[in-house]
């Protein structure tokens, strides 16, 4: 077993021992890619695995259908995780239930739905190991949405760009989740745009959530055919003057609550004090696009080694990057070098964030 996966059983045991459970069964999808960093699906919409992991006091276990076994095994961390493989032919399911409740059976266990508290706090905390696949994911995700908008074209429905951006994601080794493209006043009327064919005129905004490794990475680029307008101009600029502040506030020991008043400062600042009310503004990512979502209540404390993803929106305009939090400052994991930035000075701090494409 790695040393990473080893770290993380022992704090799975450490866990269970302060609820005074003896064993686990994982079966979610965010905790079985947690500890193993693979695939444990086909349906990439799935919320359970195929399988699942038992973790007791001496020993981790994969118990898969023959279907999977291999593959869970061999390709998608399970040999690195567990110390045994346990399979079961697929058309005998009671067979699955009768391992599943042999096992909880022997101890006092839970189900990681049981801990999922438990569980998303280890989740949250990324090891070094983790950072440096997030560097990884985000950089590639980057390219992938900036990719598609460059070759965004007037004329091309809202569906052939999200071919695109799904082309271009796939191309790197990445999962699309959440693809989104609106364009011209479909960006201004929806902010989910879930692409249609509505074909650009002149603007489109761009939305990616990809997935590689188990973690989420989110970022949105906008592109426009020709010059961009005063009205779209001074938009972006509020937005990543509303991004700004939020990540002035980002640093360690802050709660997300006073990240999310300090994006209020900027929409008041910007001229739109009630904007906020119509879209979520970000929060805490990793092994889900969002594993938190920041409110005015959010009393949970920001720490070094988490990842965060704020997104802040006008009308038509959005700013979202996937930021890692370190001990020396925020590291925007989603910028490539390859796109125009705006440069944002807030008190005493200078932000680079991305601009509209002109093209």
């Amino acid at each position: 077993m790695e040393p990473e996966m080893q770290v993380k059983i022992e704090q799975i045991r450490a866990m269970l021992a302060k609820r005074g459970f003896g064993g686990v069964l994982m079966e979610s999808q965010p905790n079985l890619a947690w500890l193993t960093g693979g695939r444990h699906f086909v349906n990439v919409a799935s919320t359970n695995g195929l399988g699942a992991i038992w973790v007791g006091a001496d020993h981790v276990e994969l118990i898969v259908n023959n279907i999977e076994g291999e593959r869970l095994w061999q390709e998608e961390g399970g040999a690195v995780a567990c110390d045994v493989l346990t399979v079961y032919p697929w058309y005998r399911e009671e067979k699955r239930t009768a391992l599943v409740q042999e096992r909880m059976r022997r101890v006092k266990a839970a189900t990681d739905q049981d801990l999922s508290a438990e569980f998303l706090e280890l989740r949250l905390r990324l090891t070094p190991e983790e950072q440096a696949r997030y560097r990884v994911l985000g950089r590639l995700a980057g390219e992938a949405v900036e990719t598609a908008a460059c070759e965004a074209c007037s004329g091309q429905s809202e569906y052939e760009l999200a071919g695109l951006i799904a082309k271009a994601s796939y191309e790197r080794g990445l999962e699309p989740l959440v693809c989104l493209v609106g364009a011209d006043e479909r960006a201004t009327l929806r902010r989910h745009p879930l692409p249609t064919e509505k074909k650009v005129e002149h603007y489109a905004l761009l939305v990616l959530s990809a997935r590689r490794f188990g973690l989420v990475a989110s970022v949105s680029r906008a592109v426009y055919l020709g010059k961009a307008p005063v009205e779209l101009i001074q938009k972006q600029e509020s937005v990543n003057r509303v991004l700004a502040r939020m990540l002035e506030a980002s640093h360690p020991g802050v709660t997300l609550g006073a990240v999310f008043q300090a994006g209020l400062v900027g929409y008041a600042e910007a001229g739109f004090p009630d904007e906020w009310q119509a879209h979520h503004q970000g929060g805490l990512a990793g092994y889900q696009s969002r594993e938190v979502k920041a409110t005015a209540e959010s009393g949970r404390s920001v720490e070094a080694g988490m990842a965060l993803a704020w997104n802040p929106t006008l009308q038509g305009s959005k700013a979202e990057e996937t930021f890692l939090l370190t001990p020396e400052g925020l590291e925007d994991l989603t910028a490539t070098g390859n796109w125009p930035m705006q440069r944002v000075t807030v008190g005493e701090r200078l932000f680079e964030l991305p601009w509209i494409l002109e093209s």
